[in-house]
């Protein structure tokens, strides 16, 4: 559809933080009520026309037609909704991700894979950052 109308393309990258350190000291049981509470929240803070993957064991994306600004505000309100928690039942480790975006301005000339890729890109150098508010951005043209 994005090519179709010319309209801008996003792809969010999501890692969920600690699921390992959760599932090892907690129990496989809690990281799944992670994963669930991560993906309703997930459901929550994206419109219905989005897609939304799990695509890894404790990661997911996000793919939708979205500005450069739309899908950074969309990243903000998803780690401000996450800082909210708790989001499971006796939750008392908080929901933390590490995000990282892609947005096609162009999408008549980006490739999906490529985008995909560039999203986990800018996931990785944020957690490498660690800096949970300022999702990486970037753009392919």
């Amino acid at each position: 559809m994005a090519r179709r109308s010319n309209a801008p393309f996003s792809i969010v990258f999501v890692d969920l933080d600690r699921l390992k350190q959760i599932n090892d000291s907690l129990g496989h049981d809690t990281g799944s009520t992670f994963l669930v509470a991560t993906a309703r929240l997930l459901q929550s803070t994206f419109r219905e026309s989005d897609v939304i993957a799990r695509i890894g064991g404790d990661e997911f994306a996000v793919a939708g037609q979205f500005s450069s600004a739309e899908i950074a505000e969309a990243t903000y309100r998803l780690q401000s909704a996450s800082e909210e928690g708790p989001h499971g039942e006796s939750q008392s480790i908080p929901l933390s991700f590490s995000i990282g975006y892609a947005t096609a301005d162009d999408p008549r000339s980006t490739d999906f894979d490529e985008l995909l890729q560039a999203a986990d890109k800018a996931m990785y150098e944020q957690k490498r950052a660690r800096q949970p508010k300022a999702a990486p951005q970037v753009t392919v043209k």
